[in-house]
């Protein structure tokens, strides 16, 4: 079964109400949550009733907290891909998590992650 990492800028079109991603995340089997992504949704909540909301939400998925072997590659993906493409750390952590876990990211970013070698990067329309 193929697994799936999936970014923030997903579960932003879901919160918005976007079809595409609501279905790609209803299927909770094989989807996995860097712990950067959830601290990215933690960092938009308005009150207690969003952080109810997301944390019921992130209960639904593996949450993957990280690694020192993804720490060391995230850094070495900033310093090939972080002048050349913009990559920032938390999209370097994300690719560096699905390299190291053999798991497709899923983003609707394909600027940052399509140049990166051996990262395999679907669009969430091409998954539903």
């Amino acid at each position: 079964m193929t697994r799936y990492l999936i970014d923030t800028s997903v579960f932003i079109d879901h919160l918005r109400g976007k079809s595409e991603a609501t279905k790609l995340i209803s299927n909770t089997q094989g989807i996995v949550i860097s712990f950067a992504v959830f601290g990215e949704l933690l960092q938009g909540i308005k009150d207690k009733k969003d952080l109810k909301k997301l944390e019921k939400l992130m209960d639904l998925y593996e949450l993957d907290w990280g690694q020192e072997k993804v720490t060391k590659l995230a850094v070495d993906i900033l310093k090939q891909y972080g002048l050349k493409q913009g990559i920032g750390l938390i999209d370097a952590m994300l690719a560096a998590t699905a390299l190291t876990r053999k798991l497709v990211l899923v983003t609707d970013n394909l600027k940052h992650f399509r140049p990166i070698d051996g990262l395999t990067v679907k669009r969430p329309a091409e998954l539903v």
